[in-house]
């Protein structure tokens, strides 16, 4: 049987940082429905990826608004998603709005693993151009680094070494998981 999380967790990280792989093995473990980004923007239509830029807030706001309306029972990961500082400003606002309490991960990987996994994922043609990967890295480090600094000063951030095993980095997820959880009844 499934446990309870016991709030939302707000799943981030660098790209090719193992985002989705932590989110599914969290949903084997937890009772939560998964909100994916990226899952949600490859299905829309007329959407096309863009040399590694994350998508546009205007296409952002709907995919958390999606998820928000339906928040009445049980938890969601949010993965990927509100990776801009007025992204994420919103989705806490909303999350508080709706008296829910809510916990950010954000998953760290050196800019060399982030091109060597990239040049592995071959899903996207862009992320075998090394300059387009050093663009995206460029971004995060300038845009999503706003966005941590700001969970940050919640006190609602943890950073994870990505640059381990999967089962190591999701033993770290869990600790940081229990911690909150601790720290919630305490």
């Amino acid at each position: 049987m499934k446990k309870r999380l016991g709030f939302d967790l707000i799943l981030l990280g660098d790209s090719t940082s193992g985002k989705d792989t932590q989110a599914l093995l969290l949903a084997k473990k937890y009772k939560v429905k998964l909100a994916r980004s990226g899952e949600y923007l490859r299905n829309l239509k007329g959407y096309k990826y863009r040399h590694g830029v994350p998508a546009p807030t205007n296409l952002i706001i709907p995919f958390l608004n999606h998820y928000l309306k339906d928040l009445k029972r049980g938890n969601i990961i949010f993965v990927g998603a509100a990776r801009l500082r007025h992204e994420a400003e919103y989705l806490v606002r909303q999350l508080k709005k709706r008296h829910r309490n809510f916990f950010a991960i954000y998953i760290k990987i050196p800019k060399r693993e982030i091109i060597k996994r990239s040049k592995l994922r071959a899903a996207r043609l862009e992320d075998v151009d090394v300059r387009l990967i050093k663009s995206r890295i460029a971004y995060y480090n300038k845009e999503v680094s706003r966005t941590v600094k700001y969970y940050q000063g919640l006190k609602k951030l943890r950073l994870i070494n990505g640059n381990q095993s999967i089962k190591k980095v999701s033993l770290d997820i869990q600790k940081a998981i229990n911690g909150y959880q601790r720290s919630k009844r305490d």
